[in-house]
């Protein structure tokens, strides 16, 4: 299979070590993925199960749907395609999934069926959305990261506004974010980072925790991540942050 290219920032930025290399997809992925795009109705509920039917009978792994996304890169409807990537993400049996890639899209891990979902590239608007696991920001996302989703929503990177609103797990940013962090949360709402929301008392084992995570997982050295992930189960991440949480008296 032919090696597929990599666009990257324009001079002046280096090739990110963490990234993979990708081959060709499968071209019945392909040609799914031409006939999702050329009839969008640009409503996420109806372009997803318009995704989960295309794909039907096709079993494509985490590495091909991120192949598709390189290979159509300056596709017009390229921001879109969270929808139709997410679908493949929830037909595949991997517990944890890793996005490397900085091909910015929207509705990404778009419903995630109970699995953890890792950002260490960029990502744009609804990284999560909906999600039923953890989603983990190690990168760079923009508005609405984790909203309505029923995991541990951490941000250990950059995003933008309404981190976790509506959602139903605990709220983490480590990072940067923007205004209405938590906005009507069930969960907790910890912010041990920075955002325009009151801090909250420091939680030292929890920030030592998290910190150990993000180098963990953003090591340049696959083979040592992919050790990690073997552990990284979503009942144990969300196992880990609870035990942290009762033994500082934080949690709710």
């Amino acid at each position: 299979m032919s090696q597929l290219a990599y666009k990257f920032k324009g001079a002046g930025h280096d090739e990110p070590e963490r990234k993979r290399e990708y081959v060709e997809p499968d071209s019945r992925l392909s040609e799914a993925f031409e006939k999702w795009a050329a009839t969008l109705v640009f409503n996420h509920e109806k372009d997803y199960e318009r995704a989960v039917e295309l794909l039907e009978g096709i079993d494509a792994t985490v590495e091909e749907a991120h192949s598709l996304l390189i290979k159509y890169q300056d596709h017009k409807e390229i921001r879109q395609s969270g929808m139709f990537i997410s679908a493949i993400y929830n037909k595949v049996p991997e517990k944890v999934i890793i996005y490397d890639l900085d091909v910015p899209v929207d509705f990404l891990a778009f419903k995630l069926n109970a699995k953890t979902f890792i950002n260490n590239g960029t990502t744009k608007n609804n990284m999560g959305i909906y999600a039923q696991g953890n989603i983990i920001n190690n990168g760079a996302t923009y508005d609405q990261m984790g909203a309505y989703a029923k995991g541990n929503i951490i941000n250990n990177g950059t995003t933008g506004a309404y981190l976790g609103v509506c959602a139903k797990g605990n709220i983490i940013n480590n990072g940067t974010t923007d205004y209405a962090m938590g906005l009507e949360v069930k969960g907790n709402i910890i912010n041990i980072g920075k955002a325009p929301v009151k801090k909250t008392t420091s939680i030292p084992e929890l920030k030592q925790y998290l910190d150990n995570l993000k180098i963990q997982l953003t090591n340049p050295n696959m083979d040592e991540v992919l050790k990690v992930l073997e552990t990284l189960t979503e009942e144990k991440l969300s196992k880990d942050i609870t035990d942290i949480l009762k033994r500082t008296n934080y949690a709710q």
